[in-house]
């Protein structure tokens, strides 16, 4: 798309529109959108000198490499005083196997040198991270977690950078892009689910690697608990039907959700160690009556989040690795959400509780 090449407006230019936007419309928020930030060191350099300069009251954040942070760290300092809050590291994955496999050319321990770094800036350590990358296991996600849990310790919670008020990542999903290699070798790797032009997007499930699908769930747990399931159908509305959601009626939400409830079940049931990710999904699709497609997504998407928990884990790697699972508590608010949806179409907590043995009608 750029060719490789890189056209650069100068520091004065940028801030001068900064200022303007401030004076004509009260903003003093900023993203800047250059995927390698400190690309140019002077550049950088420059820009803060001016914005401290022209004491500009303004909080910003923008993206990088971790590689480029760690060359210049004394940078991140004159950025800090320049008003930056964080830099976005693109850290997609805490597996190595998957680093090579989607060859970012940069390793875990580069990712964390990166944070460390902006953590003595006093700067926030962003990133973000992605899921049904090549190469990706179960108890990978499990792994990726705590890496992420590391680099949140003693901050702040931002829900514009986390959509749940708890430590649940949920990342972008891994995209096959016309015209870039992954797009060519995709079918090889794993399972294309394309069912329309718009679901190639970084935000909808529309690939599933083989790693991911030929591994073995088992669970850790006996049975879940009450509040994995609205963690559970949280994380499904946040991820799945909250883009592009005006094609769904507040009725088709909730039978939606509810769907997500009787998946988590059949899924979590299944889960003994004895069949793949792609199994599960043949198994699920034929015993819910759903679409293979629809069948592969909820089964990935299930895995990567009861992975995260620590709800279930790989029966194949890391099997010596130890697993402490996880449950937290889902806000009043974002609770009665849920149950008022469902509530439309008359399914209660209780009705639901009953139907798959939490407690005894």
């Amino acid at each position: 798309m750029w060719k490789r090449r890189v056209r650069w407006r100068s520091p004065e230019n940028v801030v001068a529109e900064m200022k303007e936007i401030m004076k004509r419309y009260g903003i003093c928020y900023f993203h800047f959108w250059d995927d390698n930030l400190t690309l140019k060191p002077d550049y950088i350099r420059r820009l803060c000198e001016l914005i401290i300069e022209e004491k500009l009251d303004v909080k910003w954040i923008g993206l990088d490499r971790a590689e480029h942070l760690n060359k210049h760290p004394e940078l991140l300092e004159l950025m800090k005083k320049a008003g930056c809050v964080g830099v976005e590291i693109g850290i997609e994955s805490a597996n190595p196997d998957t680093l090579l496999h989607i060859r970012k050319h940069q390793e875990v321990n580069e990712n964390h040198i990166a944070l460390i770094n902006q953590r003595k800036a006093g700067l926030y350590p962003l990133y973000t991270c992605m899921a049904f990358n090549p190469g990706e296991s179960i108890t990978g996600y499990y792994i990726q977690r705590e890496f992420l849990d590391e680099a949140q310790e003693g901050y702040d919670w931002y829900e514009h950078f986390h959509p749940f008020p708890f430590p649940l990542y949920m990342g972008q999903f891994c995209t096959p892009y016309p015209g870039t290699r992954l797009y060519d070798e995709a079918p090889g790797l794993g399972l294309v689910l394309v069912d329309e032009p718009e679901e190639r997007y970084h935000h909808k499930i529309n690939f599933v690697p083989n790693s991911l699908l030929e591994d073995v769930p088992a669970r850790t747990v006996h049975q879940l608990d009450p509040e994995h399931y609205y963690l559970y159908l949280l994380a499904t509305w946040t991820a799945l039907y909250s883009d592009f959601n005006m094609r769904n009626t507040r009725v088709e939400l909730a039978h939606r959700l509810y769907d997500s409830w009787r998946f988590l079940n059949a899924y979590f049931g299944r889960c003994e160690g004895r069949w793949t990710v792609r199994q599960l999904a043949v198994q699920l699709a034929e015993y819910l009556s759903f679409n293979f497609n629809r069948s592969v997504r909820l089964t990935a998407f299930t895995t990567y989040i009861l992975a995260q928990l620590g709800i279930v884990r790989s029966a194949l790697y890391h099997t010596d690795l130890k697993i402490e699972p996880r449950c937290y508590e889902i806000p009043g608010d974002r609770k009665w959400q849920i149950i008022d949806l469902l509530n439309d179409i008359g399914v209660t907590p209780h009705n639901m509780a009953v139907d798959f043995g939490l407690y005894p009608g």
